[in-house]
């Protein structure tokens, strides 16, 4: 096919995502001429919408000529570019006004009469990915809450039927009163259709559609829907869609979608969301299993009530013959901690199991299960462990991962898993010495990291160690030594040497850090502190992109008393805008002068976002030091008392994360709310 007016636009003056525009003609060509047409709009999507966030100059004047592209039968990836042009048409609603292009707006109202009267094109594909593209057309919504509605009754595909009802759902609010009035009596008539799945996805239309009117009030019309055999409809649905073959395996198909699809939208209802998922954790089918076990994970990871009801089914899905089903059950007894130490042996019991967590990585049920043993102390898991750090697939990541939003099988990283087996380094020890000598830098660098926390009884490890003083890891090999101590005396002329002549160039992190690392072990293994407050008291007068790193912190607060020729300078850091930079010193500042007032108020204020519901990482340190301090923290006792007092639990991250960051926020809040008791 051709696309007239092409070569008219000056497309050089126009941008993308990567800059000039010159490349798009070809794009669009490559499409309508089936030249590479995927890998083009992929590419095109790639350039114009990107990650989102904006509509740019080439979008607009692409615009009239994908709309030729989605109505031109020749064109094989029809659908790809209608999926492209809704989520352009979400963008122009959400972004912000500055970040759409001027000529969007008039552009996008001229194609759309051309992309509803695909509502009627041959291809049903085009016909189900165009009810997802047209709701995000919020803007519009009158003329194509009207043409969804008209279309539906001449539409014979049950997958773009409900396509077009969740559109209209979605799209309802944004209509005028000429239009609303009918759209919510459509759908309330769909309400009672002899169909599950049609009264389902109305269900979900009217939750989206009218405030008042909330999916949780329609438990059993879900727990129908779902257990129905006609939910084979959903894989064609854009909003759930079929998983890939390739990871069905690993997190079920298309029944455990629409189960997850369906808890997200019942959103904070906490008690319909823990029935739906109890309603098929033991359900017949293992696809509605996995998604029932991970939306019932989804729940225990957000409130605690849930919990007695939940983990009697999760503790019984360990067992299940569906691997993805056991993989998400065994996860959440091993990260809930104390709440479910009643399962250890069930923990036990899955250190044979070999089913992988996903296609990527070596990562196993097995691994799930000695973490959770480890986070208990619990020595069934050694042999486990070692296994794993001889192998040449470790199993567990080397870097402590967050930002998590779902709950997923992901395991922590290694450091995280040994941290807890201090008692234990005797049996482990020799495996990770060697390690410390044939592994990578990622590794090594996470085994000293975990070194640094055992403290003295890594001391066996102490040649190792001095090794990686000459390496690129020498930062964390320093820092292990350090915590040693003096146990870890043949590192003292080592250590002495690079101070006298640094290994790293200036500027780099590890010399930053380096500078400051070195010292802070020199002191902590031979005694004498003044290498260290030199090269701290040059990083306070520094550039702030030399100071302020965490650890040189730490380093600082670990001096104590040495350190107390710097006590205004520090107190200039606590004035400084920022948050972390406060806590830090308000800590170092406590451990210098033993006064702990000075520094309360400071530890207070970045607790007090938790009282909104902000789980900001710094409201954990601060907490942390005031916990340290044994201080009464007057200012923080009603946030504290509110976080112990609710349901909810708080975390920076989602997932499992949130269980465990949940978990030591209650055990400070505890603790210090006991200390001003006494």
């Amino acid at each position: 096919m051709t696309l007239p007016g092409l070569d008219r636009v000056e497309w050089s003056t126009l941008r993308h995502a990567y800059g000039s525009a010159g490349d798009v003609p070809e794009l669009l060509r490559r499409i309508a001429e089936d030249q590479d047409a995927p890998d083009a709009v992929s590419d095109l999507t790639n350039k114009i919408y990107h990650q989102g966030g904006f509509v740019c100059s080439a979008a607009t004047a692409a615009l009239p000529f994908m709309v030729l592209l989605a109505g031109a039968a020749e064109v094989t990836v029809r659908r790809r570019v209608v999926e492209l042009l809704g989520h352009l048409a979400g963008q122009a609603v959400h972004a912000a006004p500055r970040n759409v292009a001027r000529g969007w707006r008039p552009a996008w109202q001229a194609a759309l009469p051309s992309l509803l009267a695909l509502l009627d094109d041959a291809d049903v594909e085009v016909r189900r990915g165009l009810t997802r593209a047209l709701s995000e057309a919020a803007a519009d919504a009158d003329p194509v809450v009207t043409a969804l509605c008209d279309r539906y009754s001449r539409e014979e595909d049950p997958a773009v039927r409900t396509g077009i009802i969740l559109a209209v759902g979605e799209l309802a609010a944004g209509c005028s009163a000429d239009v609303l009035p009918e759209a919510a009596i459509w759908l309330r008539g769909l309400r009672e259709h002899a169909d599950p799945q049609v009264r389902l996805a109305a269900a979900v239309a009217l939750d989206q559609a009218i405030a008042a009117q909330r999916l949780g009030t329609d438990l059993d019309t879900l727990i129908e829907a779902l257990g129905d055999d006609g939910i084979g409809v959903w894989r064609d649905v854009p909003w759930v869609c079929a998983m890939p073959a390739r990871l069905t395996e690993h997190y079920g198909g298309s029944a455990a979608r629409l189960v997850g699809w369906v808890d997200g939208r019942l959103g904070d209802d906490a008690t319909t969301r823990t029935e739906v998922s109890l309603a098929f954790i033991g359900h017949r089918d293992a696809d509605r299993r996995v998604g029932a076990v991970r939306a019932a994970a989804e729940v225990f990871s957000t409130w605690r009530s849930p919990g007695e009801r939940l983990l009697p089914a999760l503790a019984e899905r360990t067992a299940d013959p569906a691997g993805a089903v056991r993989a998400y059950a065994t996860h959440v007894l091993a990260a809930a901690g104390e709440e479910t130490d009643q399962y250890r042996d069930l923990l036990a019991a899955r250190l044979s199991d070999d089913q992988r967590l996903s296609p990527h990585g070596d990562g196993r049920i097995s691994d799930i299960a000695a973490w959770g043993l480890a986070w208990r102390h619990d020595p069934r898991c050694l042999p486990h462990l070692l296994d794993r750090l001889g192998d040449r697939e470790l199993g567990y990541g080397t870097a402590i991962a967050h930002g998590y939003v779902s709950y997923a099988t992901t395991l922590p990283a290694v450091q995280e898993v040994l941290a807890p087996l201090r008692e234990h380094a005797d049996v482990l020890l020799p495996a990770i010495r060697e390690r410390l000598r044939d592994g990578g830098h990622e590794l090594r660098r996470a085994l000293a990291g975990l070194l640094e926390q055992w403290g003295e009884a890594s001391a066996p490890a102490v040649p190792e160690l001095v090794d990686l003083l000459g390496t690129e890891t020498h930062p964390h090999g320093a820092f292990a030594l350090g915590a040693i101590g003096p146990a870890a005396g043949p590192a003292g002329p080592v250590i002495e040497r690079l101070l006298r002549r640094p290994s790293e160039p200036p500027g780099t992190w590890n010399a930053r850090v380096s500078a400051v690392a070195l010292p802070w072990a020199y002191w902590r293994i031979t005694g004498d502190p003044e290498p260290a407050l030199a090269a701290i008291g040059g990083m306070l007068d520094a550039r702030s992109d030399e100071w302020g790193r965490r650890e040189h912190w730490l380093c600082l607060a670990d001096l104590g008393t040495h350190a107390t020729a710097h006590i205004d300078r520090i107190r200039g850091h606590i004035d400084r805008q920022n948050t972390w930079e406060q806590v830090f010193a308000a800590h170092a500042l406590y451990r210098i002068t033993g006064d702990p007032e000075p520094a309360v108020q400071v530890l207070c204020q970045a607790v007090w976002p938790l009282a909104s519901g902000k789980g900001l990482p710094v409201a954990w340190a601060a907490l942390r030091y005031l916990a340290e301090m044994g201080a009464s923290a007057e200012g923080c006792h009603r946030v504290l008392r509110d976080v112990l007092g609710s349901d909810r639990r708080h975390g920076t991250d989602g997932g499992w994360r949130r269980l465990t960051q949940d978990r030591e926020l209650r055990e400070l809040a505890a603790g210090i709310l006991r200390s001003a008791e006494v």
